[in-house]
């Protein structure tokens, strides 16, 4: 009896298993997506790993990066410079997939999330089922944009290892060079991008003219919060 589950036990799993089973079921039509979205982030996590792994196989003190003609360092001279050779040819490809993969996941499922459903008319039967079209949307924004953040927030994290390794006698936490293209800031961006391509959907209702508009509106607002962020720091 001591190892039977109690009531509330058999409840709360029950309550679970019901819940992941409603949140499988939201996600069911955006499967595609979501693998190609999981491909993505499996080739962004293998060329970054692969870059980063690779530099740190190095082995140099940082202190040789600083003076690499110190008595100490003499001996890596022949490792320095076959570093900064494989960082030049590792880093940015690794560097630009942690900036990309983001913000196709945000494009992609951010598409497919209304402009699709309501070009395919699958919203017809949906919203006529659903008890509200505000809590149908809000329940799959919540679960597929928590998808398109966990992708922009392990890319910012990626981003700031390549920060460390392309140049490390930098300190990451006081460097201004590159904020907005790593660290948190690009689950940020990513939920951005997600936000206006459903946006786009919602406003036009098919794939294609969405897709455009979402991308042109994406890039606008990159460039835009770039001028404002550059020049709000040129003044610190």
């Amino acid at each position: 009896p001591g190892l039977r589950p109690s009531a509330r036990s058999r409840r709360a799993t029950t309550v679970g298993f019901l819940l992941m089973r409603s949140w499988l079921s939201l996600a069911r039509p955006y499967r595609l997506e979501l693998r190609a979205v999981a491909a993505m982030t499996g080739v962004m996590v293998v060329i970054a790993g692969i870059a980063i792994l690779r530099l740190l196989a190095f082995g140099i003190p940082i202190e040789c990066f600083r003076d690499p003609y110190v008595d100490a360092c003499v001996a890596h001279l022949g490792a320095v410079d076959a570093y900064m050779r494989t960082r030049d040819s590792l880093w940015m490809p690794a560097f630009l997939a942690t900036l990309a993969v983001p913000m196709l996941a945000g494009v992609v499922l951010g598409t497919a999330m209304l402009a699709r459903e309501i070009e395919q008319q699958t919203t017809v039967l949906s919203w006529s089922l659903a008890p509200s079209r505000v809590r149908w949307l809000i329940r799959r924004s919540v679960l597929v944009g928590g998808v398109v953040l966990l992708v922009g927030l392990l890319a910012g994290a990626l981003g700031d290892a390549l920060a460390n390794v392309g140049e490390p006698t930098l300190d990451q936490a006081r460097n201004f060079n590159g904020l907005g293209s790593r660290g948190p800031v690009v689950g940020v961006a990513a939920v951005l991008a997600f936000a206006l391509m459903l946006h786009a959907g919602a406003v036009l209702g098919r794939q294609l003219p969405s897709l455009l508009l979402g991308i042109a509106t994406i890039v606008a607002a990159v460039v835009v919060i770039s001028i404002v962020s550059d020049a709000w720091l040129q003044s610190d």
